[in-house]
């Protein structure tokens, strides 16, 4: 059977120039959620661990302060199995 091609037809949102200090502004006013957690592996085993993977997330309405230039972007998967940019 063959693969159907994937579409993705909603806008997404595009970001481009960023450095550290944007992230720890938006840390400093609490827009940056710590979200820790934790990843059992091998849990029906002896051998059993626990490894920490704490990530920190950001609502999306507040991302467009992360980024010098940020907004929605149209991407349409064309025939030709390439992906092509549209603004």
């Amino acid at each position: 059977m063959p693969r159907r091609p994937t579409a993705i037809s909603a806008p997404r949102s595009l970001g481009e120039g960023t450095d550290f200090t944007r992230y720890l502004a938006a840390l400093c006013a609490g827009q940056v959620i710590f979200d820790p957690g934790s990843k059992v592996m091998n849990a029906s085993t002896e051998k059993s661990s626990v490894k920490a993977r704490s990530q920190f997330r950001i609502p999306v309405k507040h991302l467009e302060g992360l980024y010098q230039k940020f907004g929605p972007v149209n991407f349409e998967f064309c025939k030709s199995q390439q992906w092509q940019h549209q603004p």
